[in-house]
């Protein structure tokens, strides 16, 4: 099975995710506070870590050990610690609300959220999102024919 698609078993379909996770796994090149964002996403929603990291490498395309690493940290520090007041924060898939990474629920200034690939706002990113998942879906196939 493909990495995203063991994380959208858990999660729910990629287009239910909020835009700000797609853009940071499929657009923007990794750097340790997006990562964070995406780790306290996965783990936050119950994704294992070795499933996020697999996803967030393949669905970047570039399979870096500052992915590995990071995540890993955030990770170990959050499951060391579980009631310790984290600043990281992110959006609950089953609660549709904003919480942080201990389980606080997070009084966020109002605005619109956005989901899916089409709530990126620059015109040609869709479409390059589709085309990553498109890449990705086929290469798995090809992996489990082998």
């Amino acid at each position: 099975m493909d990495p995203l698609q063991a994380v959208e078993d858990i999660l729910g379909n990629v287009e239910s995710w909020p835009s700000y996770v797609i853009y940071n796994i499929f657009i923007q090149e990794p750097c340790p506070s997006r990562i964070k964002k995406i780790a306290a996403f996965m783990c936050g929603n119950g994704v294992p870590l070795d499933i996020a990291v697999e996803c967030f490498n393949t669905c970047s395309g570039l399979h870096c050990s500052l992915v590995t690493q990071t995540m890993s940290k955030w990770y170990s520090t959050w499951d060391r610690h579980p009631r310790k007041k984290y600043k990281a924060e992110y959006y609950s898939i089953s609660f549709k609300e904003w919480l942080k990474i201990n389980g606080e629920a997070v009084r966020p200034e109002v605005t619109v959220m956005q989901f899916g690939i089409d709530g990126i706002d620059e015109t040609a990113i869709p479409e390059k999102v589709r085309t990553i998942i498109d890449h990705v879906r086929l290469k798995s196939v090809d992996i489990q024919r082998q």
